[in-house]
C-alpha cells in the first residue's frame, strides 16, 4: 500500500461517496445510529464498501465519522465507542484487500468549543484522543478529518492525528460562497492548516462540485507544493421532495462537473451527502487516467502579516504598567445629551484623574451607548476611557461588530464583563444573549489584537486593546474567584479592576495571592458610602458584595449628616491599606462629582 501516496501526487485518486445516505437507501431508518451498524448490520456496511470499490474508488473511509466519545455519549453509547470503531476499520480492512486505501473518518464533536460553547479544548482533545488511536490501532492507512466548521477546533484534532505519526488530511465543510457553517473563509482556513505537517487540506460536504468550485480556487492558492487538495462534494444541494430529502445531481453530470476540481489542480476527488455507487463509477470514467494537474506557486505569508495601522497603544494601559493610576466610574445618562457628563468628565481630569470608566447598561438598565459616550467624553473632554462591555445585549457578530467600532473610534482599554441579567433591570422581559461570558469576549479581544475575528478571518488591521476584567477580591469562595481570574488572563488579559471593597482584611488575602499567581496590574475598586441605608442595601440586596458588621456599625453610630463625610475616610482607609498590593484605584460614586474630586483629591496627596 506504500505506493498510494507517490499515485495520489502524479495522477488522481478516486475516493469513495457517501456513508450515512447510503445507508438510509438501502433501509436503514432515520433517527438510527449508523455507526453503531457496524455492530448491528456489518454486512450492509461491507457491501457498501464494496459497491464503491467495484465501482472505481482506490480510498474508502470507515463508518467511523460520529463515533467518538461526545456524539456517541449523547445517543447513550459511549460505552460501546471502542467497539463501533474497532468493527469500522474491520469491516472497511476487509473489504479494502490490499488494492484500495483505508482512510479512519473522524468527524467533528458536535459540541461547539469554549467561548462559544461549552466544551473545555481538554476535553476535546481527550475526546479526539481516545477515537483516533482506536483507528491507528486497528490498521488505518491514514487520518482523514472531514466536514468541520471551526477552525479551531479542526488545528486541535489535527495536532492529536498527527501525534499518531499516520498521514493526516484535514477538511472542511464550505459553503458556495467559501465560508463554513462558523464564518471561517477557505482562505483564512487554508493559511492556518498549511503550517501543519498535513499529507493534504480539502473540502467535503457544503456544496456540490459545481458550488466547491470557488473553494477549491481558494485552497489551492495556500498549499504547500507537497500537500494533496481533496475535494468531495455533495450530489448537488439538498431539497425535500415528497417528505424526503433528495439529492439533485444525476451521476452523469456529477461525473462531468467533478473535471472543473481536477482542472483546479485536485488530487484526491470523492463524493459527499447524496453521492453513491453510481455516482463513483461516473467520476472514475470522466476522471481516469488523468495525471494532476500542476498548481500556483502558494501565496507567501499569512494575514497575520497584514498591516496593524489601528494598533496604537493605550497610554492608560502604558502608565498602568509603570505607575500608580486612578480612574473614575460614570454612569452613562438616561437620556441622548451627555454634555453634563462631559462636564463631569473635564473636571475629574483637572483633578487629575488619569481615565474615566464608561458602564455599559449598568444593573441592566436603558442608557446611553456606551460606546458612543466614550467617544464623546474622549473627544471632547480629552480624558482616556476604559469602556465596560457585556455580554448580555449583543451576539457574537454584534460584540466583535461593537468592537470594530470601538477600535475605529479610538477607545482603546475595555472591561470585559458579562453583564447583570435584564430581570434586575427595567426591561425585565428583554432576551438575555449571552453567546459568550467574560472570559469568551478576553479571547474575542484577544483574537483581534492577532488581526483575525473569532471565526479566524483577517480583519485587515490588528486592533490595539489593553483587555481588563473584573474580580471579586473577597468573594465567599476566594480559590474559585482566583481559578476564574486566572482563566481570564490565560485568554489574553492584561489586567484586572476589583468590585468595591469594604472589607479590606479580607481583599488583602486575594490581592496577595493573585499578585504572586499572575503578576499583573489590579486597580482597587474604591465605593465611598453615602449614608446608612445605602450600605444595607449593598449589604443585604446586592449579592457579591461584603460589607461587614463594624462598617455598619461606624455608619449607625454617626449622625446621618456625617455618614456621607465617614465614608469618605472608610474609603480612604481601605485605600491606605491596599494600596502596596494595587497598581490603582477606580472611584465608584454613582456619578457624583462631589465625593469623586474628595476621594479622588485625598488619594493624589498622599502621592
Amino acid at each position: 500500500m506504500h505506493s498510494w501516496l507517490e499515485e495520489a501526487r502524479t495522477r488522481i485518486l478516486i475516493a469513495d461517496g457517501a456513508m450515512g445516505t447510503e445507508l438510509h437507501r438501502r433501509g436503514i431508518p432515520l433517527g438510527t445510529n449508523l455507526e453503531r451498524t457496524n455492530l448491528t448490520l456489518p454486512e450492509i456496511v461491507a457491501e457498501i464498501h464494496r459497491s464503491y470499490i467495484r465501482a472505481g474508488a482506490r480510498l474508502i473511509e470507515t463508518n467511523t465519522f460520529g463515533a467518538n466519545p461526545i456524539r456517541l455519549g449523547r445517543a447513550g453509547l459511549a460505552e460501546e465507542m471502542a467497539a463501533i470503531n474497532r468493527a469500522g476499520v474491520k469491516i472497511a480492512r476487509e473489504a479494502a484487500g490490499d488494492k484500495v486505501v483505508v482512510a479512519g473518518a473522524v468527524g467533528p464533536l458536535g459540541r461547539a468549543l469554549a467561548p462559544v460553547g461549552t466544551l473545555s479544548r481538554e476535553e476535546a482533545e481527550e475526546a479526539f484522543r481516545l477515537q483516533i488511536a482506536i483507528l491507528v490501532e486497528e490498521g488505518v492507512d491514514l487520518i482523514l478529518l472531514e466536514t468541520f466548521a471551526d477552525i479551531d477546533e479542526l488545528l486541535l484534532a489535527a495536532r492529536v492525528a498527527l501525534a499518531t505519526g499516520l498521514p493526516v488530511i484535514a477538511s472542511l465543510a464550505f459553503d458556495e460562497e467559501g465560508f463554513t457553517a462558523t464564518g471561517v473563509a477557505a482562505r483564512t482556513a487554508a493559511a492556518a492548516l498549511t503550517g501543519l505537517p498535513l499529507l493534504g487540506i480539502g473540502a467535503n460536504c457544503g456544496t456540490g462540485p459545481e458550488g466547491m468550485v470557488r473553494v477549491a480556487a481558494e485552497l489551492r492558492l495556500h498549499l504547500r507544493p507537497d500537500q494533496l487538495l481533496c475535494l468531495m462534494p455533495n450530489a448537488g444541494l439538498p431539497r425535500r421532495e415528497e417528505g424526503r430529502t433528495v439529492f439533485p445531481d444525476r451521476p452523469a453530470y456529477f461525473g462531468e462537473a467533478a473535471r472543473k476540481l481536477w482542472e483546479l489542480g485536485a488530487n484526491i476527488i470523492g463524493g459527499c451527502c447524496g453521492s453513491g455507487p453510481d455516482h463513483i463509477m461516473a467520476l472514475a470514467r470522466s476522471l481516469a487516467g488523468l495525471s494532476t494537474r500542476p498548481r500556483p506557486v502558494p501565496v507567501s505569508g499569512t494575514p497575520s502579516a497584514l498591516p496593524s495601522v489601528l494598533r496604537v497603544p493605550s497610554a492608560f494601559h502604558t502608565k498602568l504598567e509603570r505607575e500608580f493610576v486612578c480612574t473614575v466610574e460614570l454612569a452613562p445618562p438616561k437620556g441622548p445629551d451627555p454634555t453634563p457628563l462631559v462636564e463631569t468628565a473635564r473636571a475629574l481630569k483637572r483633578a487629575g484623574a488619569d481615565a474615566v470608566n464608561v458602564a455599559d447598561g449598568p444593573m441592566a438598565r436603558v442608557r446611553m451607548g456606551s460606546v458612543a459616550l466614550a467617544h464623546r467624553l474622549q473627544e471632547e473632554a480629552e480624558i482616556e476611557v476604559l469602556l465596560h462591555l457585556t455580554c448580555r445585549d449583543r451576539n457574537l457578530i454584534g460584540l466583535q461588530a461593537e468592537l470594530l467600532g470601538a477600535a475605529a473610534l479610538g477607545i482603546r482599554n475595555i472591561l470585559a464583563l458579562t453583564g447583570d441579567p435584564p430581570r434586575v433591570g427595567d426591561h425585565p422581559e428583554a432576551t438575555p444573549v449571552f453567546d459568550v461570558d467574560a472570559t469568551g469576549l478576553v479571547r474575542i479581544m484577544a483574537r483581534m489584537n492577532e488581526g483575525f475575528d473569532l471565526a479566524g478571518n483577517p480583519l485587515g488591521s490588528a486592533t490595539g486593546f489593553a483587555i481588563g476584567v473584573a474580580a471579586n477580591p473577597t468573594a465567599a469562595d476566594p480559590e474559585a474567584e482566583l481559578a476564574r481570574l486566572g482563566a481570564k488572563f490565560a485568554a489574553g488579559a492584561d489586567f484586572c479592576l476589583t468590585q468595591p471593597v469594604f472589607a479590606p482584611e479580607v481583599a488583602e488575602v486575594f490581592l496577595k495571592e493573585a499578585a504572586a499567581r499572575f503578576g499583573r496590574p489590579i486597580i482597587l475598586g474604591l465605593w465611598p458610602l453615602g449614608s446608612l441605608r445605602q450600605a444595607e442595601y449593598l449589604a443585604h440586596e446586592v449579592p457579591g458584595i461584603l460589607v461587614p458588621p463594624e462598617v455598619l456599625s461606624r455608619l449607625a453610630a454617626s449622625p446621618p449628616t456625617r455618614q456621607a463625610e465617614l465614608g469618605l475616610e472608610m474609603a480612604f482607609e481601605t485605600f491606605l491599606r491596599l494600596k502596596p498590593f494595587c497598581a490603582g484605584v477606580c472611584l465608584m460614586t454613582g456619578g457624583k462629582l462631589a465625593p469623586a474630586l474628595a476621594l479622588l483629591r485625598k488619594i493624589k496627596g498622599v502621592g
